[in-house]
């Protein structure tokens, strides 16, 4: 049976296997492994089984992580923009990274639980931004210097550049004569001359300024004139973490039919092995939580105003055409807009906040009551000790210290203190009885309880 590659003292060190996260289980302590320390590729596809299932701790965990989200999302005074999907396929990423499974998986750590980078999110974004901003047919509101002040300047964008590879060439250079024909509109755009005061300095800036639409044409052949432009955006991506379809990961097959021919060790032929190769993915039904927040310091104002709206097309773009993760090519990582999430969300981040407050109230009241008893004397607590040794609802206060008093918990001065607290809680309950109509005294429970404290108080009848 496949193992996972570490000592086996290690395992007295260590959560059990099954409670593990999955990105634990998936990376550190994958079962591919045979006793020898040699690869075991028949037991790869049992490992990675191991893998899907998360058990009650981690979904508990997963949960924490996403409300933590979205109550920090809810807190700040500039909330992020927030948008909820639902996958209508599987979804992966990280396929690049190394792992026995020759394809790996991106986990968040030290969690351990799978997540989509906002750097990724951003990519996707941004793809779709100037997809709409290079479409002079659509009417979206997005154009080249949107996106540069939100996602900032790409010193390799294809539409500057008209450079990639061959299969691609026809098409980048078509996105190049796009970028041309928009520069008489970008020139007169307000937004290009902040711009070019952010970005540029000295003589330059100044020669540019007296002629915003050479600055256009010189950054889409000026190789050193784009490569001196430093501008970070004003939009920031978190991170998205998942919640899988079914409380679980799943598992796909990619079936190379020419592996021969794709390694270079043969010529095309009918002739080749199939190898099965399975895979991680998140499964589709699983929910995903976008938030962007935008930093509209020194944006133009009517970005500042719309930068939201901008986004949301951005995003509906992508639903529609991109898609997130890997393998968007062949239909994975499709995700389909639902904002049913959010509000669950917030519903969820109110009861915590709730929840939280009672929290801290009782902390706070707590915290009184050990500042209260620490500043008592040391009669006040002998008075307190006496009352809480007794649980019993039933007996009130004065019943619980006449009952010390009787045994001798207190002397003198102290024992006629104790006496005026008894009298004074029997006088509020209209019990202090130092007269009884009674035929045998002995009956009259109140009467006799007046009695005993009156011993104590120094008094007689």
């Amino acid at each position: 049976m496949a193992r996972y590659a570490a000592p086996r003292y290690i395992d007295n060190h260590i959560a059990p296997y099954d409670a593990m996260p999955p990105g634990h289980r998936f990376g550190l302590f994958f079962k591919s492994w045979k006793q020898d320390w040699n690869p075991d590729d028949t037991g790869k596809k049992e490992g990675l089984k191991e893998t899907l299932v998360l058990d009650k701790a981690t979904l508990e965990l997963l949960q924490a992580l996403r409300l933590r989200q979205a109550s920090q999302a809810q807190s700040l005074s500039n909330p992020p923009l927030q948008i909820s999907a639902i996958s209508e396929s599987p979804f992966m990423t990280g396929t690049g990274m190394e792992h026995p499974l020759e394809n790996g998986f991106a986990f968040l750590n030290p969690y351990g639980l799978p997540y989509l980078s906002g750097s990724g999110v951003k990519g996707v974004l941004r793809s779709a931004a100037e997809e709409l901003a290079l479409d002079m047919a659509t009417e979206d509101g997005w154009n080249l210097l949107a996106v540069w002040w939100l996602f900032g300047f790409d010193t390799s964008s294809v539409h500057l550049t008209g450079k990639a590879i061959a299969p691609l060439k026809a098409e980048a250079e078509q996105l190049q004569a796009s970028y041309r024909q928009q520069i008489p509109n970008l020139a007169a755009n307000p937004w290009l001359v902040p711009f070019i005061s952010a970005v540029l300095s000295g003589r330059e800036r100044a020669d540019y300024l007296a002629h915003p639409a050479k600055f256009l044409e010189d950054i889409g052949s000026k190789r050193t004139l784009r490569e001196s432009i430093h501008l970070r955006g004003s939009l920031c991506f978190w991170d998205v973490i998942p919640e899988p379809g079914g409380n679980q990961l799943g598992m796909d097959i990619l079936t190379p039919h020419h592996r021969d021919y794709y390694q270079g060790k043969s010529a095309p032929n009918d002739c080749g092995q199939p190898i099965p190769n399975q895979f991680l993915v998140i499964p589709a039904g699983s929910r995903f939580l976008f938030n962007v927040q935008c930093n509209t310091t020194g944006l133009p104002e009517a970005l500042t105003e719309s930068w939201r709206k901008l986004l949301e097309t951005a995003f509906e773009h992508a639903f529609d055409w991109f898609g997130f993760g890997a393998k968007t090519a062949v239909g994975y990582g499709q995700l389909l807009r639902n904002d049913d999430e959010i509000e669950d969300m917030r519903q969820k981040n109110m009861l915590l906040q709730k929840h939280e407050q009672q929290q801290a109230a009782e902390a706070a009241q707590l915290a009184a009551e050990e500042e209260r008893r620490a500043s008592l004397s040391p009669f006040e607590k002998s008075l307190l000790e006496v009352t809480e040794a007794d649980p019993d609802p039933k007996k009130s206060e004065g019943a619980k210290l006449l009952t010390a008093l009787k045994q001798g918990k207190w002397q003198g001065e102290e024992a006629k203190l104790v006496a005026e607290k008894v009298k004074s809680e029997l006088v509020q309950q209209k019990k202090w009885k130092e007269k009884t109509e009674k035929k045998n005294p002995a009956k009259d429970h109140d009467y006799q309880k007046t009695l005993e404290v009156l011993k104590y108080l120094g008094g007689s009848l």
